[in-house]
């Protein structure tokens, strides 16, 4: 019995290390049997976790950025101005995919320039147009004149840093020039714009004195309307009778400016809106409305043109320690009481 129990062990013990056994003979090694590459296995498995779960949140973050990126810059509705020459702007309206767009440029207080397009946003966020068309508007004292130079233009329309830009593929007009969203308050001859600032924007608008005439005479076109960042502002328009401009403007003084003679400083203004043509120039100091601002006022009149081509001017100014406001008009060689008409007017004139 006792040789049974141990050949039987005996077996057991042989069949044992033939399954513990290699094919070469050599023992082989589990994972249960070796402990340090339980350790490393488990590190390592925790760590590519761990890696992949960082890689995803950073790939989360990204995507959630350029979500909000793109959040504030879907609609591009509103003014954009030249930060070059601050004289060109653009009127933007998003629909969707397509942006209606007016390009303005003012050459001078008789010469305005539009571009007119339709723009479709492609794969890359490019907003392409093929049918821009430029119009050409000349005016005058008694009218305005309109010509369309083409409306076969190309380009495109990008946003990129905060800036939209103009590629213009017919002129090259304003290529390499950013245009920043600016004061989306003003209004032109293209109509009131909506209010895209926020409170934070509006509270950083610079605000300077102006000129307000109660009784002024009814406007008509609209030939500039240009608000710069520092609170200039130029407004020019016809009246509505055609006889005429009025204007309103307001310009920062400046170390130059200060240096000049006050004769010197107020023909340049007159010079603006008379696209440099000054003719008898004269400059007064009214006592009474100077006492009513607490400022100096100067009545400036002078003429442009000439025959029955001829163009009254006068101009009521103040100059005040920031800025120097201009409120005037013009008359055609036919009104016989134009001084008296400007007169009626500047009684009326306040600053505010």
């Amino acid at each position: 019995m006792k040789k049974l129990l141990t050949l039987t062990l005996c077996f057991i013990m042989a069949l044992s290390m033939t399954a513990c056994g290699s094919s070469s003979g050599t023992p082989s090694t589990t994972e249960s049997e070796n402990p340090s590459a339980d350790i490393s296995n488990t590190e390592d498995m925790e760590n590519t976790d761990k890696d992949s779960t960082e890689s995803a949140d950073t790939e989360a973050d990204a995507k959630e950025d350029a979500s909000s990126m793109e959040e504030e810059i879907t609609d591009l509705t509103g003014t954009w101005w030249d930060t070059d020459s601050q004289r060109c702007y653009i009127l933007a309206e998003q629909d969707g995919d397509t942006l209606y767009v007016t390009v303005s440029w003012s050459s001078s207080a008789s010469e305005n320039t539009t571009w007119s397009m339709t723009a479709k946003e492609d794969s890359n966020g490019i907003f392409q147009y093929s049918d821009g068309s430029k119009t050409t508007i000349i005016t005058t004292e008694n009218s305005a004149d309109a010509s369309v130079e083409y409306e076969d233009g190309t380009g495109n329309f990008q946003y990129h840093d905060g800036s939209l830009w103009w590629n213009d593929d017919k002129e090259g007009i304003r290529n390499g020039c950013s245009f920043q969203r600016g004061d989306d308050d003003q209004e032109d001859d293209y109509g009131e714009e909506e209010d895209d600032y926020g409170e934070e924007e509006e509270d950083n608008l610079i605000s300077l004195p102006s000129l307000t005439c109660s009784n002024g005479p009814e406007e008509g076109d609209i030939l500039e309307n240009h608000h710069s960042s520092d609170g200039s502002h130029s407004y020019i328009a016809m009246q509505a009778d055609g006889s005429g401009k009025v204007f309103n403007i307001s310009m920062v003084n400046t170390p130059e400016s200060d240096d000049q003679e006050i004769e010197e400083f107020l023909e340049f203004a007159a010079g603006y809106v008379a696209d440099g043509d000054v003719k008898n120039y004269t400059v007064t100091q009214n006592k009474t409305y100077s006492k009513n601002l607490s400022y100096p006022v100067y009545i400036v009149s002078w003429t442009s043109g000439s025959n029955e081509d001829t163009t009254s001017w006068y101009m009521y100014s103040v100059i005040t320690d920031t800025n120097s406001c201009y409120y005037g008009l013009s008359f055609p060689e036919y009104e016989t009481e134009a001084e008296k008409k400007a007169t009626e007017y500047f009684d009326n004139v306040t600053l505010n």
